[in-house]
């Protein structure tokens, strides 16, 4: 038998049509599947149940399973999957530590598999609780192999959140498509004209959901204060994003006031791109658990020095002082002394803009995330591999 006789799955515990962040990965994890197999035939993809946002998002079939119905009938479609394309690596998302699918996966033929962590495992954990969720790991049998993560403070709610070792844990940062978003010094008037915004005021922008842990509440109070406590009026604040009614409350606080000028509720964008590169700076100013997100790294590639709050993952996503600074949790007025600061020092945003275009080019991008996958994938397989001697010298998948 060759090594292109078995098969890469891949597992997604949501449906096919759960939105872009799902396919994008789904894009990545085929690509890996395909390198270490050496044929993209070999890779297959399973979601979970059907619904009628797979019609509506794919022209392609795909195969499903009911990951959190996982009644007999469900587990055995989950076998026969495996067998008919002999897979013996299994990549899945958000994998839990312990499942009645393991050791049905185990039985069909699996022989490694890898959990790749989109979000928190934990919380942290201390002491005897600790202790306990240490036990309970090191009482699972046919878990996965191997843990991934996109950064450090999620690394952090495994091991120090549910005990799971160090070893069996890997951090590989997201990347983005750096030859997309870029600076464009022709496109610099773009949301000026869009919204019409004053060109002499700097547009600070904010891409991402408008639930509260994401921080939205502390960039409004951030506009109150530099235009009503401060009389400041040379910055603008762009936010993207909302869907519906979303932002109604957040209107609310600026409704009447001279501050409701200085902000602008642009939806959900399919420009944000050039919205982007016409703008000055970024801000990601969560309160709630965040971590290393994808538009830190856009708006970064885009030349925006940008503003974080110093909450778990998200300072991993700048070279502080470099290409962005980051400010205390909630703090609206140390925000807005930082933005004013980068203000008044058009040199250091200059310097910070191409520090930031050039950091996302070295560290950050697709390129450098496939890479990192790779080379971790094909040594957990191989370790784990090994008793079945299923991986050639080579470290293709057998």
């Amino acid at each position: 038998m060759t090594a292109h006789d078995h098969g890469f799955g891949i597992i997604f515990p949501e449906p096919a049509g759960a939105g872009f962040a799902i396919r994008t990965l789904e894009q990545t994890f085929r690509a890996l599947g395909a390198e270490l197999t050496k044929s993209p035939d070999r890779v297959h993809v399973i979601f979970n149940e059907a619904n009628s946002l797979d019609t509506e998002t794919r022209d392609d079939p795909v195969d499903t399973f009911a990951w959190h119905r996982q009644t007999p009938d469900q587990l055995e479609r989950l076998a026969r999957w495996i067998a008919a394309h002999r897979i013996t690596t299994i990549l899945g998302l958000d994998l839990p530590v312990s499942s009645a699918a393991y050791p049905v996966m185990r039985r069909a033929g699996v022989r490694c598999i890898i959990s790749y962590w989109g979000a928190p495992m934990s919380s942290i954990n201390h002491g005897p609780k600790l202790l306990l969720k240490r036990l309970q790991i090191a009482a699972t049998r046919h878990g996965p192999d191997h843990y991934l993560f996109e950064s450090e403070a999620m690394r952090a709610t495994a091991v120090a959140g549910r005990g799971i070792a160090a070893s069996a844990t890997s951090v590989i940062p997201i990347g983005i498509d750096h030859t997309r978003f870029r600076p464009n010094p022709a496109g610099t008037s773009y949301a000026y004209d869009m919204f019409s915004i004053p060109a002499d005021r700097k547009i600070v922008i904010y891409s991402g959901h408008f639930e509260s842990r994401k921080g939205v509440a502390v960039l409004i109070e951030c506009v109150r204060h530099l235009v009503l406590d401060r009389q400041e009026d040379q910055l603008h604040f762009l936010l993207c994003g909302h869907r519906g009614r979303e932002a109604d409350a957040f209107m609310a606080r600026v409704r009447g006031t001279t501050a409701e000028g200085y902000v602008t509720f642009a939806g959900y964008r399919p420009d944000i791109l050039q919205l982007y590169q016409s703008a000055w700076a970024g801000c990601i100013a969560s309160t709630g658990w965040d971590s290393l997100t994808v538009s830190a790294l856009e708006m970064q590639a885009s030349g925006l020095p940008i503003f974080v709050s110093a909450l778990q993952g998200i300072p991993e996503a700048i070279d502080e002082g470099r290409t962005g600074l980051s400010f205390p949790p909630g703090d609206h007025v140390t925000l807005a002394q930082r933005l004013l600061e980068l203000a008044a020092d058009e040199d250091r945003h200059a310097a910070m803009s191409q520090q930031a275009t050039a950091w996302i080019a070295h560290r950050f991008t697709r390129e450098h995330q496939q890479r990192a996958l790779v080379e971790v994938t094909r040594q957990v397989v191989l370790r784990a591999a090994a008793p079945w001697r299923a991986v050639d010298p080579n470290g293709v998948v057998r």
